[in-house]
């Protein structure tokens, strides 16, 4: 979303030629949107011992738009580590029977969102 800087001329009224109300206003500076929301996939959600997988990250800011992957910093967590392990790229292994989730935590301009995403191995 972009707002041209510049003087507008607000107007409120009944109709267009009867606008009682009305006030110039200046727009000016840059909307710095901060981290919105973060969305994992992990392809799949169920595993056998053995198998590995990768999850993907999305991150968007208030202003609707996407970042690069390469603009934010990104943490990956098991929720229990001797169920899944999953390394700093994002890979994960399936280590043992049980269920847990991964937690994928975006940081961005010092705003941090979390997204968690459960997994089993069966």
């Amino acid at each position: 979303m972009v707002v041209e800087e510049g003087r507008y001329l607000i107007e409120a009224g009944g109709c267009s030629d009867n606008c009682p109300c009305s006030r110039e206003i200046l727009v000016s500076g840059k909307w710095g949107a901060k981290l919105f929301n973060v969305y994992t996939d992990l392809g799949k959600y169920i595993y056998s011992i053995g198998d590995k997988g990768r999850v993907r990250v999305a991150a968007t800011l208030e202003d609707s738009h996407h970042l690069k992957n390469d603009c934010y910093g990104v943490e990956f967590t098991s929720g229990d580590s001797a169920v899944v392990a999953i390394d700093e790229n994002g890979v994960i292994t399936a280590l043992s029977p049980g269920f847990t989730e991964i937690i994928t935590t975006v940081t961005f301009n010092g705003v941090c969102k979390t997204s968690k995403k459960p997994v089993a191995v069966k």
